[in-house]
């Protein structure tokens, strides 16, 4: 959808760099069953120069262009799913914008 609506190609791969973070980055410490469970990926970190580039790419997406060309495809459970989408995808921009404000790694893991 966001191609679709005309991002660009780093604003393309921000999620993606949001969620999984980069492979250069380490925290293998945190892949074990005491720490993560038995679910979920493995944790994930970006180092503050990447946050950057995570923030200005969420940034340079244009979310109501995404919901223009976006079909509605029910989520199980969400009776608004873009109201849904649209609150989760407004608070990982605001949060990596502060991130990179702040000049801070972010780690994330399933818990």
């Amino acid at each position: 959808m966001c191609r679709a609506a005309g991002a660009a190609a780093p604003a393309l791969a921000a999620p993606e760099r949001a969620l999984d973070g980069d492979p250069e980055v380490t925290v293998a410490f945190l892949d074990h069953p005491e720490a993560v469970g038995v679910f979920g990926p493995p944790p994930g970190a970006v180092a503050p120069a990447g946050v950057t580039l995570v923030a200005e790419g969420l940034a340079a997406i244009d979310w109501d262009a995404v919901r223009a060309h976006g079909a509605d495809h029910g989520l199980p459970g969400v009776r608004d799913p873009w109201g849904y989408l649209t609150g989760h995808f407004t608070a990982l921009r605001a949060f990596y914008e502060q991130a990179s404000r702040r000049g801070l790694y972010v780690v994330g893991w399933w818990d």
